[in-house]
């Protein structure tokens, strides 16, 4: 079940230069792990529902925040991995 809110800090848009949906998503998956403390594992329907979209745009987003060093999978699972 996804949080209903979550907060999008201010160093996620300075220090991070993320915006728009990128922003959401980050800042959602940052929350749900406890600020990358733990791993996600709610996978693409749960970004969908969180953030009203299709499943190629969060693909697109996890893409771009894997490819800026924010994200990682962890090998062998369909988990995410934050990174701060």
């Amino acid at each position: 079940m996804c949080k209903k809110s979550f907060p999008i800090q201010r160093w996620m848009i300075k220090d991070k230069g993320l915006s728009g949906s990128e922003l959401v998503a980050y800042a959602y998956l940052y929350d749900v792990t406890g600020g990358g403390k733990s791993e996600f594992d709610g996978g693409y329907r749960e970004m969908v529902e969180v953030m009203n979209t299709t499943i190629p745009t969060v693909y697109n987003i996890m893409r771009k925040l894997k490819d800026k060093g924010l994200v990682e999978p962890v090998e062998g699972t369909p988990c995410v991995r934050v990174l701060s």
